[in-house]
Order: structure tokens, then C-alpha cells, then sequence
């Protein structure tokens, strides 16, 4: 299935709308779901998710195993893994078991990363012409 990409406007003078491969997504854990919108970042290791989703979701993210994650300006930041369920409506004829790394940031929303993601999904970046597209495998 073919998505365009999503124009977010930016504090840039020189460059003020950003174009981004973002997507909704319903995640899901022990019968309770959120739905949101998710950035595409075939640069992230992993899958993370703020730590705001966790309360909808029903538990304590700092049950989780705790690892660090060093960012593009190499500061550590803990994370806490999980293992959640995805969907993407309209594509996703299943939930797909992945995890995740909750983080307390307030940059980080749900952002889809390498493992998990691209290992569940065939991805094709066409930013020249202004879609990607997600496919199972």
C-alpha cells in the first residue's frame, strides 16, 4: 500500500515544512490499544514509543529491561523494552509481535526503526515522488 508524505511544518525561515514518512498505527498490549501517528526511520536500531503510551496500555514501562541508547548527539538515554502489538490500518490483515523501547523524551513519539519493523515489512522510500510504500512479507 502506497502513503504519501506527510508536510509538518517547521521553525525553519529557510525551510519551513518538512516532509516525513509518517503513518497511524494502532499498538496493542493485554487488551488495551492506542492509536497514533509513527515516523519511519530506517536510521533507528530499534522501535521506540514514548513513555506517555505506556499508562493507556496498562502497566509501568520501567518493568521493562532496561537498556541505553546513545543518539545522533551522543548523549545515553535509558530505554525500557517491550513487547507490543502492532497494526496499520487498512494494511495489516494480523497484529505483529515487536519490540519496542519506551523512552521519556519529548521528541520521540513512536518512531519505527530496523529491527521489528523492517523485519516485519518490506518499506520503499519514493521521496521524488512524494510516496513510500509498506508491504508484508
Amino acid at each position: 500500500m502506497s502513503f504519501p508524505y506527510s508536510k509538518i511544518k517547521t521553525n525553519d525561515k529557510n525551510h519551513p515544512y518538512s516532509e516525513l514518512p509518517l503513518i497511524n498505527v494502532t499498538i496493542s498490549f493485554g487488551g488495551r490499544s492506542i492509536t497514533s501517528r509513527a515516523l519511519i526511520d530506517s536510521g533507528a536500531d530499534i522501535n521506540l514509543i514514548n513513555a506517555q503510551f505506556a499508562k493507556p496500555l496498562g502497566f509501568d514501562y520501567k518493568t521493562g529491561v532496561r537498556t541505553s541508547l546513545k543518539g545522533i548527539v551522543n548523549q545515553s538515554i535509558d530505554v525500557y523494552k517491550h513487547v507490543l502489538e502492532l497494526e496499520i490500518p487498512r494494511l495489516t490483515v494480523k497484529k505483529v509481535s515487536m519490540e519496542f523501547g519506551f523512552i521519556d523524551s519529548s521528541t520521540v513519539g513512536i518512531l519505527l526503526g530496523q529491527k521489528g519493523f523492517f523485519d516485519n515489512f518490506k518499506i520503499t522510500f519514493e521521496k521524488y515522488n512524494n510516496y513510500f510504500r509498506i508491504e508484508e512479507i
